[in-house]
Parts: C-alpha cells; sequence; structure tokens
C-alpha cells in the first residue's frame, strides 16, 4: 500500500457480526478489483484491508463528497434535471456491472453514492470524514 496516497479508511468495531459483514464486503470489492481492475465501471476501489485488534480496516480511493452531503451543503437546493439523468446513468451503468458479476448493493442510497472529487481537507472524526467547510 501507497502510504504518501491521500485514503477513506473504514474501520469496523471489533463485534463478531460486523466483522462477518466486514469480510463478505472485501470478498465483493476484491471481486470488483478483479473484475475491472481499471476501475471503468464506477465502482468504488478498495486500495487495501488489513486487521488492527479485531478491528476491520478497510483504505479505500478518497472521494468526494456524497450525493446526500453535497445536497445538504447546498441548502436541499434541487439537482439540475440533466445532473440527475447523469446520476442516475451512472449508477444504472455500475449496478448492471454488479449484477452482470453476480453482486449485490445491499445498501444503496444518496449516502454511498460519492461523487469522484470535490475540494476537502483532511480532518479526523470518530464517526465520519468529510471535508471541512470553508
Amino acid at each position: 500500500m501507497d502510504m504518501d496516497r491521500v485514503m477513506a479508511l473504514k474501520i469496523i468495531k471489533n463485534v463478531e457480526k460486523y466483522r462477518e459483514a466486514a469480510k463478505l464486503e472485501i470478498n465483493a470489492l476484491e471481486k470488483i478489483a478483479e473484475k475491472d481492475p481499471e476501475g471503468r465501471n464506477l465502482c468504488v476501489k478498495m486500495l487495501d484491508w488489513f486487521d488492527y485488534r479485531g478491528h476491520m480496516c478497510l483504505a479505500f480511493e478518497m472521494l468526494g463528497l456524497s450525493v446526500f452531503d453535497f445536497l445538504k451543503d447546498n441548502n436541499y437546493q434541487p439537482y439540475p434535471l440533466e445532473a440527475v439523468r447523469h446520476i442516475a446513468y451512472q449508477m444504472c451503468y455500475s449496478v448492471k456491472f454488479l449484477h452482470d458479476n453476480k453482486l449485490t448493493h445491499t445498501d444503496l442510497k444518496p449516502e454511498n453514492i460519492l461523487f469522484v472529487d470535490s475540494d476537502f481537507e483532511i480532518m479526523y472524526s470518530s464517526k465520519k470524514v468529510r471535508p471541512q467547510e470553508s
């Protein structure tokens, strides 16, 4: 793993049911990486994973805001219709790739749909890492 690279870290609590769910997620993410190593199908890229004192830790490429956070940060102003069409097309494209590879996204919601980039700064939160507002 390239330690000079900025990445997002998802830490799963050391609770057996969460650890088991994390193992399933890791298997799915590894299959995505195997089937789409260049990321052409717009799925998140897991860089690596490790176990730290029983906590499952997944390292991901750093992405931008979620569809939900962007909406919230803009006082819930609706997205323009063309943006909605573009987001919907990309979601369908990604979900079709998952379906074609016998994978199912079990938690598809605005909080889990991320833009490729947005301006962000590194910060720490015990609950969630988000870009700082300017």
